[in-house]
């Protein structure tokens, strides 16, 4: 990132859609047929990773998109998934495990469906009645630039600068 923002690595080369094709199935061949590069692995892979990621964040252009209606939906709640998929798991083995059907694989199955869904489901209710509210209190009482700055200024003021 610092190479590209100094002028050092032409953005042009990076952000071509040949190249972003290019860097997507170098990566992703070699993370199947290659996964452990030797010495130099995390590094390898660090670089290649920093060139999708600066693609995704900085290119207009970019073969991949993000901006997607259920990426966004899941950008509002992914706070309350954080938040809540421990409780839910917790809830979700212990319910399971007090009324098991003996199956081992049915009851796996019965866990991950179960927790993906209420871990959803009481994320989207938190985000709704709970974290909007909150947000649009910070939208109305939260510090702006300017009330920073004129803080800032009150403060020198007040010692004398």
């Amino acid at each position: 990132a610092w190479l590209l923002v100094k002028d050092r690595l032409p953005a042009r080369l990076i952000f071509a859609r040949f190249s972003q094709v290019i860097l997507y199935w170098v990566t992703a061949l070699l993370l199947i047929f290659y996964p452990d590069l030797g010495l130099f692995t995390s590094e390898i892979f660090s670089i290649l990773f920093v060139l999708i990621i600066l693609n995704l964040a900085l290119n207009k252009g970019s073969v991949l998109r993000l901006k997607h209606p259920f990426l966004k939906k899941a950008g509002q709640t992914s706070y309350g998934i954080y938040m809540f998929h421990p409780v839910v798991i917790a809830l979700v083995i212990n319910m399971v495990t007090k009324y098991s059907t003996g199956n081992l694989f049915a009851d796996n199955v019965l866990i991950y469906t179960a927790v993906v869904a209420m871990t959803l489901f009481i994320s989207r209710l938190s985000y709704d009645h709970m974290e909007k509210r909150f947000l649009s209190m910070k939208n109305r009482y939260g510090k702006t630039r300017r009330s920073l700055g004129v803080q800032k200024h009150v403060l020198n003021q007040l010692r004398g600068k």
